[in-house]
């Protein structure tokens, strides 16, 4: 019997939760010691398009917001009625401890993305980065519930893995070709599954066995055929050639491959 969104939702809620465990000693303090220097833990690509999206005094949210260490960086910038949303029970509770040792009024909850349920129009911008789509089989729902919690107006920014990168083999994988990591392995269209067991390695720093995390991968037309069904007009798309996610195509930085984007879109 196949699964639904609820299966393997719960699957890898317990997969994140493992992988919180093995992050190396010390993360959390290093991430509050970074953050209390006044260090933005949001990438270069994000604060460059910040510069045309006011932050001060606007409500901000974040869908699969991991630590908070994003969502923090912009509550610091003059961000208001920040609210974090993520499945994994532990990094909204290393979000909360992070928020509290900052003493900034942000808040974290622990929910499916698609269950989420009392914030209808509450937020003037909403979040996404690396990573978040990839866990959602069928993205209408998730960007019926972007275009329900923005205010009318209200900004999506996402910074994403290019669609691209997926076609790619990476370190680890029996098609990976050291000689020639640019050599394309995957469909770009595939839509099986990817089941992966061997951990999450940019949190651990190494490959331990895990429990199964479910993933997807979306080509552009599902990416922007779902986002205009939901009524959530496009402003703006930047393709980078470099990595954004230490996911093993760091080699191929600057050789003119599609590695990473920027979108925003508004809520008409």
């Amino acid at each position: 019997m196949p699964m639904d969104h609820t299966d393997y939702t719960e699957a890898n809620r317990r997969a994140w939760n493992e992988a919180q465990t093995k992050k190396p000693a010390g993360s959390f303090a290093r991430a509050l010691a970074r953050l209390r220097a006044g260090e933005d833990l949001i990438h270069d690509d994000i604060v460059d398009a910040l510069a045309t999206i006011p932050l001060q005094g606007r409500a901000v949210a974040q869908f699969c917001c991991n630590n908070g260490e994003e969502l923090l960086s912009l509550c610091r910038r003059g961000a208001a009625g920040c609210v974090g949303f993520d499945i994994a029970d532990n990094f909204i509770d290393e979000a909360t401890a992070l928020a509290r040792g900052l003493d900034l009024d942000c808040r974290f909850v622990r929910t499916d993305i698609l269950g989420i349920e009392g914030y209808d129009e509450r937020f003037d911008v909403l979040l996404v980065t690396i990573g978040a789509l990839t866990w959602f089989r069928d993205l209408d729902p998730f960007f019926g519930t972007a275009r329900r919690v923005l205010k009318r107006g209200g900004t999506m920014l996402i910074h994403e893995t290019h669609p691209v990168v997926n076609m790619l083999a990476v370190p680890g994988e029996k098609e990976y070709r050291a000689d020639d990591p640019a050599r394309l392995a995957n469909s770009y269209f595939k839509a099986e599954p990817w089941i992966e067991t061997d951990g999450i390695f940019y949190l651990a720093g190494k490959t331990y066995p895990s429990q199964p995390l479910y993933s997807w991968s979306h080509p552009f037309t599902a990416i922007v055929g779902a986002m205009v069904r939901n009524g959530l007009t496009i402003t703006g798309l930047t393709e980078y050639d470099h990595d954004i996610g230490s996911i093993g195509s760091g080699d191929l930085d600057g050789k003119g491959i599609p590695l990473s984007y920027l979108m925003t879109a508004v809520k008409a």
